[in-house]
C-alpha cells in the first residue's frame, strides 16, 4: 500500500464531521492521476481528521465530490457533474443514509429525475421523471419508488 493510499483511508477511518465538498480548507492528497498525469482522484484532510474526496475526469473537470463519516460512509452533500461542469446529480447522505432532496440531469443542464427521501433513506412525496426533451414524462409517489 502506498503512502497517499494509507493516508486516504487512515483519514477515511478518523473523520467525524461533515465536509463541505466545495470548501478549500484543508491538506490535500492525490491518491490516483490519469494516464495524462492530471489527478484522477484526491482526498482533502481537514483538522486532520475529516475527509473530503474529489474525482476528477481525465481533461481535470470536476466528476463528483463529497465526504465521509468515521466509519467511512457517505454524509453530508455529494455532487456529480459531466465533463463541461453541467450537474449530473447531487445527493445528500446522513451516514450513509441517502436523506433529501434527490436531483439528477441529463447533459445539457436537463432536469432527469426529482424527489425526496426522509430521514430514514425512503423515497417520500411526488417524483418527478423528465424525458431527454426535458419534459414531465410521468410522476409516481415515493411508495412506488423501489428502494
Amino acid at each position: 500500500m502506498n503512502k497517499l493510499t494509507f493516508i486516504a483511508l487512515a483519514a477515511l477511518m478518523a473523520c467525524g464531521e461533515v465536509v463541505d465538498p466545495a470548501a478549500d480548507a484543508g491538506q490535500t492528497e492525490v491518491t490516483d492521476t490519469w494516464p495524462n498525469g492530471t489527478p484522477k482522484r484526491e482526498v482533502r484532510i481537514v483538522a486532520g481528521d475529516t475527509v473530503a474526496e474529489r474525482q476528477y475526469h481525465p481533461d481535470g473537470s470536476l466528476n463528483q465530490a463529497g465526504g465521509y463519516d468515521s466509519e467511512g460512509r457517505r454524509h453530508g452533500k455529494w455532487v456529480a457533474k459531466y465533463p463541461d461542469g453541467a450537474p449530473w446529480s447531487e445527493h445528500t447522505y446522513d451516514h450513509g443514509v441517502q436523506v433529501g432532496a434527490y436531483r439528477t440531469w441529463y447533459p445539457g443542464n436537463i432536469p432527469h429525475i426529482e424527489g425526496e427521501y426522509d430521514g430514514e433513506g425512503r423515497p417520500t412525496g411526488t417524483w418527478k421523471f423528465y424525458g431527454p426533451d426535458g419534459v414531465l414524462a410521468r410522476e409516481l409517489l415515493g411508495n412506488e419508488i423501489p428502494n
